[in-house]
């Protein structure tokens, strides 16, 4: 019996985190990726980085995380400038905002397409419509090239939704939302917008994703589920791939509360496997140390959460803004080792 206590003893002194993150990515774009950012990379736990380079930059960062074992994901964004004529649109109200909010600057409470503090608030990064057969076509392309990379281990996806973190209100996508609002009565117009939105994003991004697998069957997907969308702000778990990275903390202030990380996290992690038996919900935390900075104990507190609700990995941005801080470091250390 007395054998029996310790032993129970002993697993609740047991560090929670060993072992438990398997998939750890880092995502940066604030120092130089080079041999010293990969040493610190393996040091803190991270065995995955998220490649932005081109050309030479890429076989440098190749060839530096092949040496510690470290994998990369090409990225792939889905920015309007990089599909021409395939903008979405906005409602005049919504220009009007995007006016104001230039002539503002960037204030305090402008999250960057993260969840908006002002429900009012409108993206101003122009976004492409996810309705227009040339911007699949475009899209198709454009992940057959990173998919046939071999040397990656797979292709990680940003910037997609909506401007107003709703709807595209092209002729093209009111005309589909009018066929689905008429097949579908029993739904108001709300959710009739809502379930076209839904529908039209992640349906263009599962063929983008089957193209990939076509042309290279190995390949890997993993993403930022960015930016918000209202509706349903957790809808990675409907995209065919095998990490989804949903933010759980953002990186502007006002930091959200612990309790929502805490929501966000046990969604995402419970629900990682509803839709697709193969996805691994991954929460994404994001770091700057600028005046939005997150203490070190406020990130040990989010890691705390992350590990009690049984998230499998993490994904952090911005890596270079850790090393900033060594206490954060420490954080990272005792948790990803």
């Amino acid at each position: 019996m007395k054998r029996n206590i310790f032993a129970v003893l002993l697993l609740l002194v047991l560090p929670l985190s060993a072992g438990q993150f398997k998939y750890n990515f880092a995502w940066d774009w604030s120092v130089p990726h080079d041999a010293k950012f990969f040493d610190a990379l393996k040091q803190l736990g991270f065995n995955v980085y998220v490649g932005m380079e081109t050309g030479a930059g890429l076989e440098r960062i190749y060839s530096e995380a092949g040496k510690r074992g470290i994998e990369i994901y090409r990225l792939m964004e889905f920015k309007a400038n990089d599909y021409p004529d395939c903008d979405q649109v906005i409602s005049d109200s919504d220009i009007k905002k995007v006016m104001i909010k230039g002539k503002k600057g960037k204030a305090y409470n402008d999250q960057v397409g993260g969840e908006p503090v002002e429900k009012e608030d409108v993206f101003k990064s122009d976004m492409m419509c996810f309705s227009r057969e040339e911007a699949l076509k475009m899209a198709k392309e454009k992940v057959a090239g990173l998919a046939s990379d071999k040397r990656a281990a797979g292709v990680c996806f940003d910037w997609f939704g909506y401007r107003n973190y709703l709807a595209c209100y092209c002729d093209i996508c009111l005309e589909k939302e009018a066929a689905l609002a008429k097949a579908h009565p029993e739904l108001s117009p709300e959710q009739a917008q809502a379930k076209f939105s839904e529908d039209s994003l992640v349906n263009f991004m599962n063929a983008v994703i089957a193209e990939g697998r076509r042309v290279n069957p190995a390949v890997k997907f993993t993403c930022h589920v960015y930016p918000y969308f209202r509706p349903n702000p957790l809808y990675g778990n409907k995209l065919n791939m095998e990490y989804p990275e949903q933010t759980v903390s953002w990186f502007f202030l006002p930091h959200w509360d612990l309790a929502k990380v805490r929501e966000y996290t046990r969604v995402i992690v419970k629900d990682a496997k509803k839709y697709f038996k193969d996805g691994a919900g991954i929460p994404f935390l994001g770091i700057y140390a600028d005046e939005n900075k997150k203490s070190a104990a406020r990130v040990a507190e989010e890691f705390k959460i992350l590990r009690e609700e049984g998230a499998e990995g993490v994904s952090v941005a911005s890596f270079g803004e850790i090393l900033k801080d060594p206490e954060m470091v420490k954080v990272f250390e005792n948790n990803l080792k």
